[in-house]
């Protein structure tokens, strides 16, 4: 075996409509059983067990984890949403506090999931974490059907909110930055955008389907771009300064118009977050990382870290060259200050730092959505052909692709702020159903090796952030939140009626002879292997 459980491919023979190993050199003859059917029986129960071997390549090394990390978590949002941050804490003070804050929170949570990922080092992330911590071990009929739901319910609400559409805010940011040196005086046409945007994400696409190798490189080289980006802000600022040219009354009362509002409150941290999410990246593929205990926490402490402190210098930047008002009512206020401090050069300049930025934030978002999405067909929670890994990248390329389509999808009918607001409602759920699955797993699992071991008043202190995060925007902005607890709750007639198993299992069986009969199809397209886990196609 190579890269811990890849298994190597020799020639393929076609049987029952599917490919498999045989074990055969090309051109060998086919092997002689003398008439006994046992050894036929054999040969094929080996053939199935060699497919459910086949897992993915561990390629990603400390220096491709650490750039994943940063790489996801800077994206657009630095560069968009303190303008609604601004306008919902209304001061720079509780703006500033609200970033630091931020920053402490996603370190928190990236310490839970240092447990969780090398405690369950499988991909999937929150699905995996969620489905083995409310089946409390199997012990009752109601458990084993309970983790299973949710489970389900988090790789559902991934693919169409918090990963799916969650990812289309960014690429939109991408579309607005690589096209703005054109329409430096004019507004840029949104059909423009969106259609930049489509087509990067279909680029990106191609690329995690055909190598996980050079799509980690990739994000590593973004990783750098993305500090830079985040530096040559603070540096116009610098310049801004030395200049005379500072808003010092920005400074000299942070905390004039401060709001009160506890929703307010949490609607501002709900966009200082969404700049922040990314954290966990590593643990969707935690298969794919090498040597994952060490890996996965020395990449979140390091990363999450150099992110905070960028974040906060480029959020004092801003306050140096700009006005309230002009940051209330810029549209993009990393280019503000480019345009003021520069003109037209640094609104050029600023735009392609920002587009590499969030060219690779959609990179991430793909790999995230992708890897939930092969982990649950695997488990045969979703239909089998979306389990297929590619017989020589070992990429889960039917998952890419379904995913870059979703994205695509949300680029074309999303609109920014809302697309916010309901991937972050329902991120937060299901973090908060992570958490507290860390605690009981602390129970339940009690003698299980913990490589990394969080204190356990971290995960209790985030059950109850995740929960203020939850509830309080119901109050002052409930459409979002109502809109992400209706894509999580769609799932649940999904699951009873085209999921579930025995003994409560309602599926038709014709919906399985589609589902493999499309699973083959897809294999055929895709050059890929299934490595499903619960049931095979190869009878039908």
């Amino acid at each position: 075996m190579e890269n811990g459980g890849a298994v190597e491919l020799r020639s393929v023979q076609r049987r029952g409509g599917r490919d498999v190993d045989d074990g055969l050199g090309p051109g060998s003859p086919e092997p002689d059983h003398g008439g006994d059917t046992s050894k036929l029986m054999h040969s094929s129960t080996a053939e199935n067990e060699d497919r459910k071997k086949v897992s993915v390549k561990k390629e990603v090394t400390l220096l491709h984890a650490v750039g994943f990390v940063i790489g996801d978590i800077i994206g657009s949002g630095i560069f968009i949403t303190t303008t609604f941050i601004l306008g919902y804490s209304g001061s720079m003070g509780l703006t500033l506090i609200l970033w630091v804050v931020g920053g402490f929170i996603s370190m928190a949570g990236g310490l839970c999931y240092c447990e969780l990922g090398t405690f369950l080092p499988q991909s999937g992330g929150d699905y995996t974490y969620i489905k083995e911590a409310y089946s409390f071990k199997n012990r009752w009929k109601w458990s084993t059907f309970l983790g299973s739901l949710l489970g389900f319910l988090f790789s559902w609400s991934s693919i169409f909110v918090i990963f799916g559409f969650g990812t289309s805010p960014i690429i939109l940011a991408f579309g607005e930055y690589v096209i703005r040196p054109f329409f430096v005086d004019c507004d840029v046409p949104d059909l423009v955008v969106r259609l930049i945007a489509v087509a990067a994400t279909i680029s990106l696409g191609l690329l995690n389907c055909f190598s996980m190798k050079w799509s980690s490189r990739m994000m590593a080289v973004l990783s750098i771009f993305k500090i830079f980006a985040c530096c040559f802000i603070v540096i116009l600022a610098v310049w801004q300064l030395a200049s005379g040219g500072c808003i010092a009354t920005n400074y000299r009362r942070p905390f004039d118009g401060t709001t009160t509002s506890p929703s307010g409150i949490a609607l501002g941290l709900y966009k200082v977050l969404f700049a922040y999410s990314g954290w966990n990246i590593l643990n969707m593929g935690a298969e794919e990382v090498k040597n994952v205990e060490k890996t996965l926490p020395r990449a979140v402490f390091i990363g999450v870290p150099v992110v905070a402190v960028c974040y906060i210098l480029v959020n004092l930047s801003y306050f140096v060259v700009l006005s309230y008002p002009e940051i209330l009512f810029s549209e993009s206020v990393g280019l503000s200050v480019g345009h003021d401090v520069l003109g037209s050069g640094g609104v050029v300049v600023v735009s392609l730092l920002v587009a590499s930025s969030t060219f690779g934030s959609t990179n991430a978002g793909l790999f995230k959505s992708s890897r939930v999405m092969f982990a649950s067909a695997r488990d045969g929670r979703f239909p089998g052909m979306f389990s297929g890994l590619h017989q020589s990248a070992r990429t889960p390329v039917p998952s890419v692709v379904a995913m870059t389509m979703v994205v695509s999808l949300g680029v074309l009918v999303g609109d920014i702020e809302n697309l916010i607001d309901a991937f972050s409602a329902a991120t937060w759920v299901f973090y908060g159903l992570s958490f507290l699955g860390l605690i009981i797993m602390r129970f339940t699992h009690k003698k299980k090796r913990r490589p990394y071991k969080v204190w356990v008043g971290i995960p209790v202190v985030m059950v109850f952030v995740s929960l203020y995060l939850v509830v309080v925007p119901l109050y002052q902005k409930p459409v979002p939140s109502l809109i992400a607890f209706a894509t999580i709750l769609s799932g649940v007639p999904v699951y009873v009626f085209l999921v579930m198993e025995k003994p409560w299992r309602l599926r038709p069986k014709v919906f399985d002879r589609i589902s493999c009969y499309l699973a083959r199809i897809t294999e055929s397209l895709c050059n890929t292997l299934s490595s499903r886990n619960d049931t095979d196609c190869s009878g039908e």
